[in-house]
């Protein structure tokens, strides 16, 4: 496979039957190594995307998890229960207002979600060996244009 892909990138050319496979290769792979180091602390990648935005925006709601991650605001409730049950977050009410509640990670959280972004940096790390910094950058830019982009 590799080998085919090589030479059509030597000969500028990227077919689109080609640049589909590698895609689909590249999140394959990329999921078997998020979810075997997560399965260690019984984490979805979804789950960990919560809990990862919620390290980063104390105060970020759940509509607004839903829109990032493109999901209905239901499988997020969902999900949150299923991290309280974990004792990865907890809910109090709003002081300011009683019919609101607030969700917070948990003392556990705030060491646990720390804990897994080192471990899982250091799988990409040495995944991604071989790949400069400016090119890392680059797919990262990609990545956010086509995930940011609507179907058209």
């Amino acid at each position: 496979m590799n080998n085919i892909f090589d030479n059509k990138i030597k000969q500028n050319i990227a077919p689109t039957y080609l640049t589909g496979i590698l895609q689909a290769r590249s999140y394959r792979n990329l999921r078997i190594i998020m979810t075997k180091a997560l399965g260690k602390y019984k984490i979805s990648m979804t789950e960990w995307a919560i809990l990862g935005l919620m390290y980063e925006d104390s105060s970020i709601s759940l509509k607004k998890i839903a829109e990032i991650l493109d999901v209905k605001a239901s499988l997020i409730t969902s999900l949150i229960k299923t991290l309280m049950k974990k004792e990865l977050l907890s809910i109090t009410i709003n002081q300011n207002d009683k019919r609101g509640r607030e969700i917070n990670l948990t003392i556990n959280g705030l060491k646990k979600v720390p804990e897994i972004e080192i471990i899982l940096r250091d799988k990409f790390k040495k995944l991604l060996n071989d790949v400069s910094y400016i090119d890392l950058l680059t797919y990262i830019r990609i990545l956010s244009i086509v995930a940011n982009t609507k179907q058209v």
